[in-house]
């Protein structure tokens, strides 16, 4: 028998992976299994990975090669400490170190809480590339906290723009444009 709460991960990560599609245009997919190829104590896989296989293994999300400089972690949960953002939020410290990985790529991590909504967490570093929508909390002075709703609309292009060939991709597409 399934576990209840698993499967509510996964269609959440279904459910994101089909948001992002729509606002990319390009195709997510859930990581079968995520978590478990390189997660946590199997971190130390990512140095025998290929650049190609650790698009499929990195976050929850199978990002497609325009967004590799990306990964995404998701989290559905019926209740979080909201007040211990103030403090200190050890459930938040731990989804936080999952979400940054091992890599060195922009890393989101979308959570949603029962009867609460839907929230996006990046790096505070990244604060003058990414607007975050309507009003935003920063964490322990290293991330910002905003509603999920908007977010990735509103930075659609910036997130595009930072990966590193996106000025090659953008030279090759224009060099094969046929003018009259």
């Amino acid at each position: 028998m399934s576990n209840a709460n698993k499967n509510k991960g996964k269609a959440f990560e279904r459910q994101i992976a089909k948001h992002l599609t729509s606002v990319f245009g390009l195709n997510f997919q859930r990581v079968p299994n995520s978590g478990a190829m390189i997660g946590g104590m199997n971190s130390y896989r990512m140095s025998f990975l290929t650049p190609e296989q650790q698009l499929l293994a990195c976050g929850d999300l199978i990002v497609p090669s325009e967004l590799s400089h990306t990964q995404f972690e998701m989290k559905s949960y019926k209740t979080f400490s909201f007040y211990s953002l103030y403090d200190n939020n050890e459930q938040l410290n731990k989804w936080i170190i999952q979400a940054k990985g091992s890599s060195n790529k922009y890393w989101f991590l979308v959570m949603k809480f029962n009867n609460i909504g839907s929230y996006v967490v990046f790096d505070r570093k990244y604060i003058n590339l990414f607007i975050p929508v309507g009003s935003y909390t920063i964490y322990k002075d290293d991330y910002v906290l905003c509603k999920y709703d908007g977010f990735f609309e509103k930075n659609k292009d910036t997130i595009l723009k930072l990966h590193p060939n996106f000025n090659t991709q953008c030279q090759t597409v224009s060099s094969t444009i046929i003018t009259p």
